[in-house]
């Protein structure tokens, strides 16, 4: 028979561990590619995208360009092209130029789908890359651009005085 105290400790152990389980699953969803997860794409954004123009450099095994970003997430990011682009599902080579950071980053990716010119949109063309493989400093360096960025597109709090 467990005493008062045994009792305690088992039911904080329990609570530690579905806080370490839920943690984990989150940290797993969020280095997840989308095409791997079970949810559809379309019901389930798991990065909040971020409206960044930035230069970048696509590679793949037929060209080499450069274009310019839409948006950029830890996820990926949309590329604004208007000529021929990969095909859906090839990988591609990046290289993103971020301002306030002295070397491009240099990451891999795969074309998860198309946006074609619309006259019903002013929505540019272009097409969605999800990085794959991404190292923790390379998330680390996106997030650090991404919360800065961030915070200089917050007007500051207006002065009651």
């Amino acid at each position: 028979m467990a005493v008062r105290g045994e009792r305690d400790d088992a039911r904080a152990g329990s609570v530690a561990q579905s806080s370490h389980r839920i943690a984990w699953e989150r940290q797993r969803a969020s280095s997840t590619p989308a095409s791997r997860r079970s949810a559809p794409r379309a019901t389930v954004r798991v990065h909040r995208r971020h409206p960044v123009e930035i230069v970048i450099e696509l590679r793949d095994d037929a060209r080499h360009q450069t274009a310019s970003t839409e948006n950029l997430s830890v996820g990926g990011v949309f590329i604004a092209t208007q000529g021929e682009r990969p095909e859906v599902g090839s990988e591609v080579e990046l290289s993103l130029e971020l301002p306030g950071v002295a070397t491009p980053m240099h990451c891999v990716g795969r074309v998860a789908w198309h946006r074609e010119r619309s006259p019903k949109s002013d929505a540019p063309p272009g097409m969605g890359v999800e990085f794959e493989g991404l190292g923790e400093s390379e998330i680390a360096i996106l997030r650090q651009f991404l919360l800065y960025g961030e915070s200089r597109r917050t007007p500051p709090p207006e002065d009651g005085a």
